[in-house]
């Protein structure tokens, strides 16, 4: 078979999947809208507990890599963690380095087992330096239980509502790991940050700009999902915290506007080379809002946000 006649087939293909998906994800909104679906990210559940530690590890040091902070620098910090997921395994590593306390924010109700989060909890503390170990172990009073004053996690409650349940302006840091590309509200989220941010904190976040295979698990194009309108994205997305579509641009753009002293790094690209061709085949058909965006934009499938806290937005 010819690469023609290939490329011509996965095209007829993903011509069928595009309609059919989302049809798809308007019926899981509904459903999820009224009530009957919609969990948060449960990222260990079925890993051998050596792996979610491998994560916990990986992601701690991923986060000061990329803001450029030493263990040192969170030292009596109070920390705001979006997102936790279905283990606060990466609140206790923020602990043991030093941190104060830390608050986890989660908007959906995420399924967990008690014995595999112990499990996790005391690998965990089983890899830390003896000072790090006794850190974390003072914050755990059960073997999945916590301090509130040390471990404090509130589920049910979206970053867009915590202002009116924390005491404004008290978090030295706010982050997150592929969270903020679910929120229902950018806009407000970004406003529910700031108000809880302390001036001159810094906000860390990693985020995420695919499709989360909507469409390209199906065999279409990796942006066909900026080529829906934004009404029927609406429609297939409201409920379920699936991609909100605001790209790295509007996240830089909104923080500088709010004061903030910004710094980027792209994580992840469209493709390793060829994102030129692969958005030049599919511009024409992207939604307005996305249509004259810069190609380097609409390659960026990942970055990381240091955001530093100067006026308030």
């Amino acid at each position: 078979m010819s690469e023609a006649v290939a490329a011509s087939g996965i095209k007829a293909a993903a011509k069928r999947v595009k309609p059919i998906a989302v049809t798809y994800y308007v019926l899981t909104n509904l459903r999820a809208k009224r009530g009957f679906s919609a969990e948060g990210m449960a990222q260990s559940s079925g890993q051998p507990v050596e792996r979610a530690v491998d994560y916990v590890e990986s992601a701690f040091a991923a986060i000061l890599d990329h803001a450029g902070l030493t263990p040192e620098d969170l030292a009596g910090a109070r920390v705001l963690e979006l997102g936790p997921g279905d283990n606060l395994g990466l609140g206790l590593r923020f602990l043991a380095a030093g941190a104060s306390q830390v608050v986890t924010l989660d908007k959906f109700a995420v399924p967990r087992d008690p014995r595999h989060e112990a499990a996790i909890y005391q690998a965990l503390l089983e890899r830390l330096e003896p000072a790090e170990r006794e850190r974390a172990a003072a914050a755990l009073v059960g073997d999945a239980r916590f301090d509130p004053e040390r471990l404090r996690p509130l589920t049910g409650v979206s970053i867009e509502e915590a202002p009116g349940v924390l005491e404004p302006e008290s978090f030295d840091v706010i982050m997150s790991i592929a969270v903020l590309e679910h929120v229902y509200d950018p806009k407000a989220a970004l406003l529910g940050m700031d108000r809880l941010l302390r001036p001159g904190g810094v906000m860390l976040h990693q985020v995420d700009f695919r499709d989360h295979e909507m469409f390209s698990g199906g065999g279409c194009h990796p942006l066909t999902f900026l080529t829906i309108s934004p009404r029927i994205w609406g429609l297939m997305t409201r409920h379920t915290g699936r991609p909100n579509r605001f790209l790295a641009g509007w996240w830089r753009d909104r923080l500088s506007a709010c004061g903030y002293e910004v710094r980027v790094r792209v994580t992840d690209l469209l493709a390793p080379s060829g994102a030129s061709e692969l958005i030049a085949e599919i511009r024409p058909r992207l939604s307005r809002e996305f249509r004259s965006l810069p190609d380097d934009e609409l390659a960026t499938t990942g970055a990381f946000f240091v955001a530093t806290k100067g006026p308030s937005c």
